[in-house]
């Protein structure tokens, strides 16, 4: 692989990374604003409905940044978005980890187990457009 190529594939990783934090923190800022109340309540005692918000959000964001990736990479698209979608989950483990008594078992591993294919679908995505 050339020199000019590997950069994209690292760029696409990193810009990636970087916009699915963006869009992590706009969404949850969204909710915040649309449903002040609610959403206090609801991120203090983890219900079943923001933790299924939550993981849609986790869901989406994913295939977005993994199309983003495969974008800015071009060529190897699909292996790029997959590479950011390990590093995604090396993350997610970190963060769920501190969060590991807070929240229900099936959140977590719901969470964990869609962060590579939901990255991954949107490198396909991008690769077959």
């Amino acid at each position: 692989m050339e020199t000019k190529s590997l950069l994209k594939n690292i760029y696409g990783v990193i810009a990636g990374f970087v916009l699915w934090t963006a869009l992590w923190i706009a969404s949850d800022l969204a909710l915040r604003l649309i449903s002040p109340e609610w959403y206090v309540e609801a991120s203090k005692n983890f219900s079943t409905t923001f933790l299924l918000i939550t993981l849609v959000r986790s869901i989406v964001i994913s295939v977005v940044c993994g199309y983003i990736a495969a974008l800015i990479a071009r060529q190897n698209g699909a292996a790029t978005a997959l590479v950011l979608g390990v590093l995604l989950l090396a993350f997610g483990v970190f963060v769920q980890a501190q969060l590991w008594n807070s929240i229900p078992l099936w959140y977590h591993l719901l969470f964990l187990v869609t962060l590579i294919p939901a990255t991954y679908l949107g490198g396909r995505l991008r690769s077959r457009a």
